[in-house]
């Protein structure tokens, strides 16, 4: 089955740099960063997330809308992100239904602050009656065309490291991404939801505005 419908791209100011939207009448069908590389990432947290100065016609309205305001939740407070922030995603001209069921799983069951690996996440997909192996997974996520929503970012190697982002050209914007949410501090830090200790400081990042940096020996010891 072949996406039909006319689509509309759009352009979204956002903390990381623009992000490409395109969008039909029945949902969004990709989020992506405009920059290709690592050497035009210059994230900046104060940037408010909108649609960059242009009309946006009637029959997207809904589902641009309906993005902006998930991204807008996410670059905020990402602790208030429920079902009804969800975007409507179209996934008609997607022909893999395996990848459909990654990333499906992905997103629904990896929340900011959580991390999973690639074998983690088939031996969840199994236990849903997916089959598959990690490989696959990861060749899935290699062509996730709905960045951050589905959030490949969360997902890392066994080693514990942030791992490759977008074929390891975006590697910085996954380790931001990563630090943001709170992966790689203190179980304390995690489990009051605060960003940084005392020990994790250097630049300000994240909803509540604490300044963070690398992981602190405790974070590192995983107490």
């Amino acid at each position: 089955m072949v996406c039909t419908e006319k689509t509309a791209t759009y352009v979204m100011h956002s903390p990381i740099g623009d992000i490409q939207l395109v969008v039909c009448q029945k949902g969004l069908h990709s989020s992506s960063q405009i920059i290709s590389t690592d050497d035009d990432f210059c994230p900046y947290q104060k940037q408010q997330v909108k649609i960059k100065s242009v009309d946006i016609d009637d029959q997207f309205s809904k589902h641009v809308k309906q993005t902006v305001m998930w991204f807008r939740v996410y670059f905020s407070n990402y602790f208030d992100l429920d079902d009804n922030h969800q975007p409507k995603l179209c996934m008609d001209s997607i022909q893999s239904v395996f990848r459909k069921n990654v990333w499906m799983t992905l997103a629904q069951n990896t929340q900011p602050g959580e991390t999973t690996t690639y074998g983690g996440l088939m031996t969840l997909m199994h236990s849903k009656g997916f089959s598959g192996c990690a490989q696959a997974v990861g060749s899935a996520l290699a062509v996730n065309p709905f960045q951050i929503i589905v959030p490949c970012h969360r997902v890392l190697p066994k080693s514990g490291e942030f791992g490759q982002y977008a074929k390891g050209k975006k590697n910085k914007v996954k380790e931001w991404l990563l630090k943001y949410e709170g992966v790689g501090c203190c179980q304390k830090r995690k489990q009051e939801h605060s960003f940084g200790c005392e020990d994790c400081v250097s630049m300000e990042i994240g909803p509540k505005k604490i300044r963070i940096s690398t992981p602190c020996q405790k974070a590192l010891s995983g107490s």
